[in-house]
């Protein structure tokens, strides 16, 4: 074991980034070379969402860096603790689903952290997303409300500009808990329809958590829907927990799969967008993609109308004027409305203010600056 290169001067970004990703596949060679700091690489592991991964990684080799290792091993503790107070959460949370009689998916990370990970714990996350019908929506918020969830305010809501609802609780511990409510998967219309309920409750699989169990989505259907919400919804922040996903859902892939994969990628036209994400995923982090897929992701996606979501940074306008082809005249007007005045209580608790006398200017205050906003990203 090295201990000593922890004091050397910190390497660069990009570099800690490669030492973290050749680290996660296994290969721990540049831990000889006297250039890498701890500090340094567990900032960066974190930042991408992989220090925990990373360390148990390093935790099973009798040849890894026992600084490193250490300096990780910090947040095992709380992170288990609190996984642990999340896991009875959600067991309070399927029964509650389960006595409204709603089918639900836990889907994205929670799902990936009870199915995909060693460890629950080892996937982080800020809250819980859960998939319904759009017609079980009802019956699924009232099941969360009867939960002790309250509908948040913080976030602007609308059936066309966004396609989700959060719900929030404090529990007796004072631990917050989060939960996304989705009636589709992802945001921008350009790409809501690529996974709906439907097509994942099909072939769902129910995984035990605590005393309940949760029904997730087969690693088929996550693996598409990891691949379009890393570019629909990160697309300005890639982190290496994104493409650790992918690497996972990969791996356990049945090779029988690969080509229904590409088939349905074409068919909900974002063939490009996971070439990019299992593409990236094979560079950096050895994905065992096959190469002929590769291929024929490329070569289907490129004069896909998502395509722009891999060739450049795709702005707000950009999302707006994508959205505003995709649905029907009648809808383009409600859009427009639901983006420039949202709910008031999204207002009052944007501005921090009980106040209705105020909301005629806090509107028009959020139209100026929004607007601004708007054109610069």
């Amino acid at each position: 074991m090295r201990g000593g290169p922890d004091q050397q001067r910190p390497i660069e970004r990009d570099s800690a980034i490669d030492a973290i990703a050749r680290a996660l596949q296994g290969d721990l060679s540049w831990t000889r070379e006297d250039r890498w700091n701890a500090d340094t690489l567990a900032e960066e592991a974190e930042r991408h969402g992989v220090d925990l991964v990373l360390w148990h990684v390093l935790h099973a080799r009798a040849d890894g860096p026992v600084g490193l290792t250490e300096r990780l091993a910090v947040k095992v503790g709380p992170e288990a603790a609190r996984a642990a107070i999340r896991e009875r959460e959600l067991t309070a949370v399927s029964w509650a689903f389960e006595a409204h009689q709603v089918p639900a998916l836990v889907v994205k990370g929670a799902a990936l952290a009870y199915t995909r990970y060693a460890k629950p714990w080892l996937r982080p996350r800020l809250d819980t997303d859960v998939l319904v019908d759009r017609s079980a929506f009802d019956r699924a918020a009232a099941a969360l409300e009867h939960a002790g969830y309250a509908r948040s305010a913080t976030f602007s809501t609308g059936d066309f500009v966004s396609h989700q609802v959060a719900y929030e609780r404090t529990d007796d511990y004072g631990v917050e808990h989060t939960i996304d409510l989705h009636w589709r998967a992802l945001n921008p219309q350009l790409l809501a329809g690529v996974v709906e309920f439907a097509d994942l409750w099909e072939e769902a699989e129910d995984v035990p958590v605590g005393a309940a169990s949760i029904r997730v989505p087969t690693a088929f259907w996550s693996l598409l829907l990891a691949c379009a919400h890393r570019l629909a919804h990160h697309q300005r922040h890639e982190r290496l927990i994104w493409l650790y996903d992918l690497h996972l859902l990969a791996g356990v892939l049945p090779e029988s799969r690969w080509n229904h994969l590409v088939a349905v990628a074409r068919e909900r036209r974002i063939a490009a967008i996971c070439a990019d994400g299992l593409g990236t995923a094979a560079r950096r982090l050895g994905t065992p993609v096959p190469a002929a897929v590769l291929a024929a992701l490329t070569y289907a996606g490129r004069s896909e109308p998502t395509r722009h979501y891999v060739d450049r940074d795709v702005s707000r306008l950009d999302v707006l004027r994508d959205d505003l082809r995709e649905l029907p005249w009648r809808d383009r007007g409600r859009l427009l409305r639901e983006h420039l005045f949202p709910p008031a209580a999204f207002i009052r608790s944007r501005y921090g203010t009980e106040s209705s006398l105020l909301l005629p200017l806090l509107y028009a205050h959020r139209l100026m600056t929004g607007a601004v906003k708007w054109i610069r990203t």
